[in-house]
């Protein structure tokens, strides 16, 4: 006989829809999945981590909001941001003890402090060795008071220096280094946004652009070359016909593109890639099918009411960048949804090829962010082309940037995830299917365990569905915003894991947005509105999903 899971709503809010589209289940005993390293470490506002090699350190850069989600705050700006350092060591010790614990960076942060000034610290990275060893600091974006950025050294002691030019509006989140003025020494490439107009009707300009090395004094106003106008956030170049072919994505403009640039940094030929993607965030160039031939390895960032759905996209690279055709295939589509209705949510993050075991080939995992989908999407290689299985892993609030990298020297890779909302860093680690360390059974397609599955059915379908109702409320304020912290909480305290509480947390904020006929948990035209959304849910909770008594 099935078993009996409760659709649930309130107050207009199904707690039941998916949070993830699990996607088929391997079914190879070599495969490999991924799972949490219980506990975490407190740290304020983590967002974009970076591995110095030298330091043996992971930097975290720190930014976002002044307090977490449902306390009572008094500050609605953005907190002040800076830059923490922590020990590799201690991290792999904690993976090794199976517990994460303690906290890092202060108030203030331990390196970069916030007194420092930087408004929105994004992607880090190294100076060349030519330069000195120095932290590269690309700085600012969107919020209010965060838009001034600007690129930082940032020296060992944790001071900066900047060595861009002020321009009003602008911010950067990455650079690359080349010489394109042919003097010996490499210049910096990169991309900016430049905000203008009023506040209740923003413009947003972007630029591709090369800073040129003055030379001995590297710590003063770098000179800008503007190549072309267009690029914005992410980029990524390859050498191509003597020059450059960089991919780069055009948030704003909602396209991904190719610009040629000559070795002296001027634009040569460009054309638009796909412009029905979405809105665009990062690009990598990576061999996704072992082919021996690289791939492009796109996500979009689409928010809660876009009508292309987030996603992780490929896109084969023919040998005429601008006159071939770039198939695109589709690795993950809508398999997962922002958990909030904020102003500038998306997902997903970026996207990153990987092995989870060193020493690894053949086809490479492919792991993304959720950003504001809260969890972390694991997509698994299949025998078929561009295929692959989804695992989502779930997370209490935003996940920035991930960090990928054996961490305790065990030949396993561990991907290090900050919960920006939640001021909190987590380990994921990864066992192989023979070795799964998992202490409780879950199901062949479903996030719930065997344990949630004893609960809901000794609770019962309309006592369960009630339940859920309950925390449906708790996660809406009176502007009818849905809050998944909330939400989540409120599942686990009636004893489901975090997982399978997921489950039911997607559905209120899909809810919120569909079916607006509902007046109660049970009421017929609730139920009817849920019943587009079955699928979904019984694929996340991993067996059949039957709806309480319509009252």
């Amino acid at each position: 006989m099935a078993r009996k899971v409760a659709t649930v709503i309130a107050a207009g809010v199904l707690a039941s829809e998916v949070s993830s589209f699990r996607g088929r289940r391997e079914n190879s005993s070599s495969s490999w999945s991924g799972r949490l390293v219980p506990g975490h470490i407190d740290i304020k506002n983590p967002a974009f981590l970076y591995l110095h090699e030298d330091w043996n350190e992971v930097l975290v850069s720190q930014f976002g909001k002044s307090c977490k989600p449902g306390s009572l705050c008094l500050n609605p700006l953005p907190a002040s941001s800076s830059i923490s350092r922590i020990s590799v060591d201690k991290l792999g010790s904690m993976i090794d003890a199976n517990a994460f614990s303690g906290s890092e960076g202060t108030s203030q942060g331990n390196w970069v402090r916030r007194s420092e000034g930087l408004k929105w610290p994004n992607k880090l990275s190294r100076t060349p060795s030519e330069i000195g060893d120095y932290v590269v600091v690309p700085d600012g974006f969107l919020p209010p008071t965060k838009s001034n950025g600007n690129i930082f050294f940032a020296k060992e002691d944790g001071s900066i220096v900047r060595v861009t030019e002020q321009v009003e509006g602008a911010f950067y989140h990455e650079v690359e280094w080349h010489d394109f003025n042919g003097d010996g020494r490499k210049d910096m490439l990169t991309c900016r946004t430049i905000k203008g107009g009023p506040f209740w009707g923003p413009t947003f300009r972007g630029e591709l652009l090369w800073y040129e090395n003055p030379g001995d004094d590297v710590f003063q106003e770098w000179r800008a070359h503007v190549i072309t106008d267009g690029p914005d956030v992410i980029f990524k170049s390859i050498p191509y016909q003597g020059g450059l072919a960089i991919f780069t994505t055009e948030f704003f403009n909602r396209r991904i593109s190719v610009q040629l640039v000559s070795t002296q940094g001027d634009i040569t030929g460009s054309r638009v890639i796909d412009d029905n993607m979405g809105k665009p965030f990062a690009v990598d160039y990576v061999d996704l099918d072992a082919d021996g031939t690289k791939e492009l390895l796109v996500t979009n960032h689409q928010g809660p009411d876009d009508e292309i759905l987030p996603a992780v996209f490929a896109y084969e690279v023919p040998a005429d960048l601008l006159a071939g055709e770039y198939p695109r295939h589709s690795l993950a589509y809508g398999v997962s949804e922002c958990k909030t209705t904020d102003v500038g949510v998306g997902a997903p993050g970026f996207g990153r090829a990987f092995y989870p075991k060193v020493g690894m080939n053949g086809k490479p995992y492919v792991i993304a962010a959720g950003d504001g989908s809260f969890d972390v999407w694991i997509l698994k290689p299949t025998a078929e082309r561009f295929k692959y299985d989804i695992q989502i892993i779930d997370f209490e609030g935003t996940t920035g940037e991930l960090l990928m990298h054996d961490f305790n020297g065990d030949g396993i890779t561990d991907v290090l995830v900050p919960d920006n909302d939640f001021w909190k860093l987590q380990m994921i680690t990864f066992d192989s299917g023979s070795s799964r360390k998992s202490s409780q059974s879950v199901s062949a397609t479903g996030q719930c365990t065997n344990s949630d599955y004893a609960l809901m059915d000794r609770i019962g379908v309309n006592a369960f569905a009630k339940s859920m109702s309950d925390c449906s409320k708790q996660a809406l304020n009176w502007l009818l915003q849905w809050n998944a912290g909330k939400f989540t909480s409120c599942a686990k305290k009636t004893g489901l894991s975090t997982g399978c509480s997921g489950c039911f947390e997607g559905g209120g904020s899909f809810a919120a947005r569909h079916c607006k006929v509902c007046i109660n948990h049970c009421a017929p035209s609730c139920l009817n509105c849920l019943e587009n959304h079955r699928s979904k849910l019984e694929t996340c909770v991993g067996r059949r999903v039957e709806s309480p008594t319509p009252c």
